[in-house]
């Protein structure tokens, strides 16, 4: 018994030592906790409220830039039609918020080892009681990366704070304007694109008579159709372009940046839903109008930093754009926006079709019907003919493509071997006409004497084999 209870006092004796270890533990932790939080009170050298600022003024490249403001707009000193950007001035006015030293300096005698005998700048703030207070920042730790300063003119004490100090008071001027953006717009909107370089012009609009939907119009007029995916490319292209640098809001001096005289200008004409309007009464309508809009970029030099100079729709603010992006539109091949598929037009687009073979002309005619079914019959002369039969021909047509551009100048003698002539929904008539070359092409050819292209042989005959062998009795085999 006596020692069951002698036991319990030790269990009871070894628990309460523990609470007093853990008592003096949390105490300890506690007091230290209070004063590390006393010593960072203690450190914070700089804290200036954003509303109690009056006007401030920092170094940019070597001269000191004063900015004054006025309730939550903000002027520059040294030109007042500076479009100053309040957003980015706040981002300032935060930084000279609780600013805390993680070292302090005392009795300094050579400024030069931390940089400050030739700051990297100097801000000096004031405020709206009239107390200014300046701050000199000298090197930064490639350490640490903390940077070094000096408060007013008290030149014994060195700081070291926080990096962010010295990088949010660093760059150019055009860092704190107002910039105008890029405009948004929606590729797929864009009806038109004409790019005018040194060496020549591009011209592809939307046009209905070109089983593309695009159409390019060389420097003589002549007119080709266009690839409508090359097209998509280049729609894509223009709307994604971006803003990679901004040099000045007001230029005077386009020789500055070779804006005087281009490198290229690339103008697009797009559509965009019209904002919301007031009618007579003044009262707001939901009516939903597509306006048509234009955006021109003037291409200038280079300006060694993997970009060029550009303004856009004839503002007076220079930007920049990357190099890889501009070239993309200037220095593309005239040839890769080309339909490389001349011949052939997209069947959805086709109402009727006539095949022209051995002087006999012979029509297919599609016929859809307008009721939920939307059922569609095909007829050849009249007749109606199986869909599977016209889809065997119409395949044959859309595969033959080309194969590149007539460059040999040389007279196409003879007669069509075969002529398709598209009758399109609209109706747009367009025909093609299929001529022997040589040994291994044809030459397709137009009434309107578009550029010819050549054809591979084996496909043409493959399209008039296959008219033969689906309608033997009326597409005859020539004798």
């Amino acid at each position: 018994m006596k020692k069951n209870k002698i036991i319990k006092i030790g269990v009871v004796f070894v628990v309460f030592l523990l609470l007093v270890v853990v008592y003096l533990l949390l105490k300890g932790h506690n007091q230290e906790a209070e004063k590390q939080a006393d010593e960072t009170s203690e450190n914070v050298i700089i804290d200036i409220k954003a509303e109690d600022i009056k006007d401030l003024s920092f170094t940019i490249k070597n001269e000191q830039m004063r900015f004054i403001k006025d309730q939550d707009n903000w002027t520059l000193d040294q030109d007042d039609d500076f479009p100053v950007d309040s957003e980015q001035m706040t981002v300032l006015t935060d930084a000279l918020s609780n600013v805390s030293a993680s070292r302090t300096l005392e009795n300094v005698d050579d400024l030069g080892e931390y940089g400050l005998l030739e700051p990297s700048n100097k801000i000096t703030i004031t405020q709206t009681s009239g107390d200014s207070t300046s701050i000199t920042i000298g090197n930064t730790n490639s350490v640490t990366g903390e940077c070094y300063i000096y408060l007013n003119n008290d030149v014994k004490v060195v700081y070291t704070v926080d990096g962010d100090l010295a990088t949010v008071f660093n760059g150019s001027l055009m860092n704190y304007a107002v910039e105008t953006s890029y405009p948004t717009i929606t590729g797929s909107n864009i009806t038109d694109i004409k790019i005018e370089s040194r060496e020549r012009t591009d011209y592809i609009a939307n046009d209905d008579s070109s089983s593309t939907g695009w159409m390019i119009t060389e420097a003589d007029g002549q007119m080709k159709e266009a690839d409508s995916e090359a097209v998509a490319a280049l729609q894509s292209t223009i709307a994604g372009l971006t803003f990679s640098n901004y040099y000045e809001y007001n230029c005077k001096d386009l020789s500055k940046y070779g804006l005087d005289n281009p490198y290229a200008v690339i103008t697009a004409t797009y559509t965009e839903q019209s904002q919301t309007e007031e009618d007579t009464a003044g009262t707001e309508t939901e009516e939903t109008t597509m306006v048509e809009k234009q955006v021109k970029i003037v291409v200038g030099n280079e300006d060694g930093n993997g970009n060029r100079y550009v303004q856009v729709n004839d503002l007076k603010e220079v930007h920049g754009i990357a190099v890889d992006s501009i070239n993309s539109l200037i220095d593309t091949e005239e040839s890769s926006y080309e339909n490389k598929e001349s011949g052939t037009i997209d069947t959805s687009a086709v109402e009727s079709l006539d095949i022209v073979m051995n002087n006999e002309t012979h029509t297919f005619l599609i016929e859809s019907s307008d009721d939920e079914n939307q059922e569609t019959k095909y007829f050849l002369d009249d007749q109606e003919i199986e869909a599977s039969q016209y889809s065997e021909i119409y395949a044959k047509i859309s595969s033959l493509g080309n194969q590149g551009e007539v460059t040999e100048q040389k007279d196409v003698v003879g007669n069509p071997e075969i002529t398709i002539i598209y009758h399109l929904k609209g109706g747009t008539v367009k025909e093609v006409s299929y001529i022997a070359y040589d040994n291994n092409f044809y030459v397709e050819v137009t009434p309107e004497n578009e550029t010819q292209y050549l054809v591979n042989k084996m496909k043409v005959k493959e399209l008039i084999e296959t008219a033969q062998a689906t309608f033997p009795e009326i597409f005859k085999v020539s004798e």
